[in-house]
């Protein structure tokens, strides 16, 4: 299964050669944590990656219109395919619109799920939103995240990336 991971170009030449974020392996390291708080998945790290190149679940959601080009402004421009088969046991999806709901000022909009009253509780649903990706998609329809995205918990090896030679804007 293809996901895909948006890379700043410093990343990508450390991504191609190895680097501190990757145990100096080529490959989509796990540096990032998934949760940066100290409780519920602080000691899991992972790299962060998306279903679909420009899924519509992020560029059209209706209760958090902008998070397209706030995804955008944090991540870099290239686009990176990532085949999960080598590492396909440790690829899971979590709902990022828990902790998305929590920073927004109007949660009255937001479906009663998303309505956190603290980061903290915001962080725990998050996190208690991971599922398999196997699981994910057989289950897609009944979960209703908003806010789909691709956590990777292993070093994807560089023989696993690539660049698509049409890149998203």
């Amino acid at each position: 299964m293809n996901v895909y991971h948006y890379a700043k170009i410093d990343d990508w030449n450390g991504i191609k050669r190895g680097s501190w974020k990757s145990d100096d392996i080529p490959g989509l390291g796990t540096y990032q944590r998934l949760n940066p708080y100290p409780y519920f998945g602080s000691n899991i790290q992972c790299s962060f990656s998306l279903l679909e190149p420009q899924p519509s679940d992020w560029l059209q959601n209706k209760h958090f219109p902008y998070i397209w080009k706030d995804l955008k402004s944090i991540t870099g421009p290239l686009l990176v395919e990532v085949n999960t088969n080598e590492v396909h046991d440790k690829v899971f999806v979590v709902d990022w619109a828990h902790v998305q709901g929590f920073a927004t000022e109007n949660q009255r909009r937001l479906p009663e799920k998303y309505r956190h009253k603290t980061e903290d509780e915001a962080r725990k649903a998050y996190f208690k939103s991971m599922i398999h990706i196997d699981e994910f998609s057989k289950e897609r329809s009944k979960l209703k995240y908003s806010l789909p995205e691709v956590i990777i918990t292993e070093i994807v090896p560089f023989t696993s990336l690539r660049i698509p030679k049409i890149q998203q804007t």
